[in-house]
């Protein structure tokens, strides 16, 4: 990738932060990160727990050769591979961008920590890329994690009562109204599957 110009910075804040919904965001910065970065590959998690050396991850977005997906209303769990689960390890206690090459394979794998307002990580982004590896878009893409950290931070103050610090009125009717037409859609695709089923069963 070429050095990041003024403008491609101004259009991905722009881009990431037109949003409110958690998981169009989370989409839309592996988007960002994907064009601007091409034949790299980006995967976004949440901290679910750490305990004891251990840590539970949970993916919530992911980029592969262009295509960008986010894992729906579930978080799925996810096992990161050894060297790369000692390389998380090392950055939940620095709280810092590290990297480790794979010389066999000419990958470079780094983990950005992404940090809460009380400077708690609860979530990484694991980017893995080949040869065309350059500083410059390193600190591009843990600027732009900072932007999406900082940005999830203001919506969240917003969304909660000042006092009790509650999800406010407005905030849980659009919370309740998302769950229901994801479930529904679910129960729709569910029905049509057993709906096809049945067919099939009186064909044979």
């Amino acid at each position: 990738m070429a050095v990041v110009s003024s403008l491609q910075i101004i259009d991905s804040l722009g881009e990431i932060t037109r949003h409110r919904d958690r998981e169009v965001i989370e989409k839309s910065l592996l988007k960002t990160l994907t064009e601007l970065s091409p034949n790299q590959e980006f995967r976004l998690f949440r901290v679910l727990a750490t305990e004891n050396d251990e840590v539970m991850l949970g993916l919530l977005a992911y980029s592969i050769n262009g295509y960008v997906e986010t894992s729906g209303f579930h978080v799925e769990r996810y096992e990161l591979q050894p060297a790369i689960k000692a390389l998380l390890i090392e950055v939940l206690e620095s709280k810092g961008v590290e990297q480790l090459t794979d010389v066999n394979n000419k990958l470079t794998h780094i983990i950005y920590p992404a940090l809460d307002q009380s400077n708690e990580i609860f979530g990484v982004l694991l980017h893995i890329c080949g040869d065309g590896f350059k500083f410059e878009v390193m600190r591009f893409v843990h600027g732009l994690l900072k932007v999406y950290s900082n940005y999830l931070a203001l919506i969240d103050d917003n969304q909660r009562d000042k006092l009790t610090q509650l999800l406010n009125r407005d905030t849980m009717d659009r919370e309740i109204t998302r769950i229901l037409l994801k479930n529904n859609g679910r129960f729709r695709a569910a029905e049509e599957d057993i709906s096809t089923s049945s067919r099939r069963g009186g064909l044979s």
